[in-house]
């Protein structure tokens, strides 16, 4: 990356902060917000993510996890609650960098990556307690490790896309859907050994 890519790139990430933590915390839960919350909170006192009904709460299990441990730190409030959702928007603004260059000229990249910032509904995403902004962040992370794979040739790159995508899952099951991309390195270079490694890697994501 050239000097002034890695200072728009910083200046992109402060600017994306500012917009997801401003007024953070004031207005109440909305939605399913209070869905999230209520395991949560179970999660903080008793150690386990339950409903007030007893039911065991298993989706989006790692995020529960890192809002427990947000209201730990921070105390319980809306801010606390959606403290995790505004680290991932933050990150995914540093991920879209990765993603955008496998395609676009760098000055292209970094228009990209400023959509990413800016655009209202992913501000939006990181500013509720919600899994759907880890979603997007799960797949843009599989995504990146796969052209990373695609470039460097190095298993480990595929591995790690597998375990995000796996994790990705967990948010939702629809990033299912993504695992299709496994096979993009192998049919563009028309790789036999590229394709049989995606192919597994396909298997193992679907099943």
């Amino acid at each position: 990356a050239q000097i002034w890519e890695v200072s728009t790139l910083i200046a992109l990430l402060g600017g994306g902060a500012i917009l997801r933590f401003w007024g953070l915390g004031t207005w109440g839960l909305e939605g399913d917000e209070k869905t999230m919350a209520l395991p949560t909170i179970s999660l903080v006192h008793f150690g386990s993510p339950l409903m007030p009904s007893g039911m065991f709460y298993g989706r989006a299990i790692g995020q529960l996890y890192l809002m427990a441990a947000s209201v730990r730190a921070f105390g319980q409030s809306e801010w606390a609650l959606r403290f995790p959702s505004v680290v991932c928007g933050i990150a995914l603004i540093g991920i879209a960098y990765f993603v955008g260059r496998r395609f676009l000229a760098p000055a292209w990249n970094m228009a990209f990556v400023a959509s990413i910032a800016f655009l209202p509904a992913l501000i939006g995403d990181s500013q509720e307690a919600r899994m759907y902004i880890f979603l997007v962040a799960c797949l843009a992370g599989y995504t990146a490790l796969i052209f990373e794979w695609e470039r460097s040739d190095r298993l480990g790159y595929l591995v790690a896309a597998v375990v995000t995508m796996l994790v990705g899952i967990q948010f939702h099951t629809l990033a299912v859907f993504g695992a299709f991309l496994v096979l993009f390195p192998g049919m563009l270079h028309g790789d036999l050994r590229k394709l049989r490694h995606g192919a597994i890697a396909f298997l193992v994501i679907v099943c």
